[in-house]
């Protein structure tokens, strides 16, 4: 990857076929997330502990959020039990057992950890209907990753068809979107307006990526495109600026150069670099987007 980013390509070849791909993947993705994964959840653990003692609703979801899905790398989390034990007793001490905010926490790690035993499914909807939430039109948890966790499960579980749920509650998933600015909750109503439809409107990818600045939303609004993307697309100029670190969505301007029959260097060696940070070009994040780019870039270099 340095000698990548030093433009000495022959030698970023070199060392990537030293680094034996086809034996060793497993240990390049790692090694790739050690260097460019998350790094922080420690930090942030301790400025969300310091923003609820300040009494800030959105940091009590946030902060039990992280602690139920603890980043381990780019496939595993886990539950932090110690931590989660510890943060809902400081949510409890500073919002109050009977508020919202820890009833709705303590609600979600209760199902989240009932989701993972087996034979729950009568359990998790005793926990969400004493807990008043999404069944039978009851509230949707502000805070839009622990609502998608819960409608996730309550989808898998069966209790809610999406197909039904999409027609009955997907407006007010917008007005919520809305209302608290939150992108998971807009990313919620285009999942299940894709399973409804067939497809997310360019209309719900536009918003998503010009109303939150969303890449996920702007890479959906390319692939929907299809064979309609060109190089020159000032909306793919514009995407560019706005998510600069985005393998995806510049990869979309490689495959065009490639289509126009144009010089793919240049975007080519941009996507790598790119796609080191991310391997985001990988649906399970491996590397072996990467692992073809090295062998076209190798091309390109011989032919060249």
């Amino acid at each position: 990857e340095c000698y990548l980013n030093l433009d000495k390509y022959p030698k970023a070849i070199e060392h990537w076929k030293a680094a034996n791909h086809p034996k060793n993947h497993t240990g390049i993705d790692k090694a790739i997330y050690i260097i460019h994964g998350e790094t922080n959840q420690l930090k942030k653990r301790s400025d969300l502990i310091a923003k609820v003692k300040a009494k800030d609703a959105k940091s009590a979801y946030e902060l039990i959020f992280l602690d139920m899905n603890w980043e381990l790398d780019w496939w595993n989390n886990n539950i932090q039990k110690n931590f989660l034990e510890n943060d809902l007793a400081i949510i409890k001490s500073i919002f109050g057992a009977s508020s919202k905010e820890y009833k709705q926490v303590a609600a979600y790690s209760k199902i989240k950890k009932l989701y993972k035993e087996s034979n729950t499914k009568d359990a998790i909807k005793t926990a969400l209907l004493d807990s008043k939430l999404i069944l039978e039109n009851n509230e949707i948890p502000v805070y839009g990753k622990i609502a998608s966790d819960m409608l996730r499960i309550s989808f898998l579980s069966k209790l809610l068809d999406e197909k039904e749920f999409f027609k009955k509650r997907g407006n007010e998933l917008v007005v919520l979107a809305d209302r608290y600015k939150d992108i998971e909750l807009l990313n919620i109503y285009a999942y299940l307006e894709s399973v409804a439809t067939g497809h997310v409107s360019a209309q719900t990818d536009k918003k998503g990526w010009n109303e939150y600045l969303s890449e996920k939303f702007a890479i959906s609004y390319f692939i929907g495109l299809a064979d309609k993307n060109t190089y020159d697309n000032p909306d793919l100029a514009k995407a560019l600026l706005d998510f600069p670190n985005s393998s995806k969505i510049h990869w979309v301007k490689l495959n065009c150069a490639k289509i126009e029959g144009k010089d793919i260097k240049p975007d080519l060696i941009a996507v790598m670099k790119k796609e080191f940070k991310t391997l985001g070009n990988h649906r399970y994040k491996y590397s072996y987007a990467l692992k073809n780019y090295f062998s076209l870039l190798e091309n390109e270099l011989t032919e060249r």
